[in-house]
């Protein structure tokens, strides 16, 4: 009835309702069962990400299920990155932080998606215990004609490199924009 229907519009709602928890397992499941797919046919498996909702990493016993799914269809912990958002610090911090301890005990990667939009305070970021830090694609598009801009990327680079993350630029669109980040100092773009 409704055609397309855009993460922006349903993930809110899923939240909400707390249908996210079974719409996350879903995908997470979905991802699994396709890289052993791949995996069997033969294919070079390169990580997917997967996002976490706040009240996914919320849920006690998160790790163990991810873990469990991933066990059950022979992943490899490299196979899988958890992305989640600044929004966690938003949740409860000892659940969330316990649920992410756990996942990297079980060698699993995180990320930090769209950072610089939400409510994570610098202070934070070394609790969370990330791998990858994403710059969200706002900082990009104007990138190459604002001087400010560059100065900010540059120092999210700066201190993302100096917390050992690795770092990805979000919403490259053109050589321009890909240039400017190699000249900032930037590992990695989408």
């Amino acid at each position: 009835v409704l055609g397309m229907v855009y993460p922006d519009s349903f993930i809110p709602l899923a939240e909400k309702t707390g249908q996210i928890l079974a719409i996350g397992e879903w995908v997470l499941k979905q991802v699994c069962q396709q890289i052993h797919l791949w995996e069997n046919a033969g294919y070079y498996i390169i990580p997917i990400a997967v996002n976490i909702s706040v009240k996914q990493l919320e849920q006690p016993g998160f790790a163990k299920m991810v873990a469990d799914i991933m066990r059950s269809n022979y992943i490899k912990p490299s196979y899988i990155e958890l992305e989640i958002t600044e929004s966690v610090s938003s949740g409860n911090l000892v659940t969330i932080v316990n649920n992410i301890k756990e996942l990297k005990k079980n060698g699993i990667k995180i990320s930090m998606d769209d950072f610089g939009t939400g409510f994570s305070s610098l202070g934070q970021l070394d609790i969370f215990e990330l791998d990858k830090l994403k710059i969200d694609k706002i900082f990009i598009g104007d990138l190459v004609d604002s001087i400010k801009r560059q100065k900010l990327v540059k120092s999210i680079i700066a201190m993302a490199k100096s917390l050992q993350l690795m770092v990805v630029a979000e919403g490259i669109e053109t050589n321009e924009q890909l240039n400017q980040l190699k000249l900032l100092g930037c590992q990695y773009g989408q």
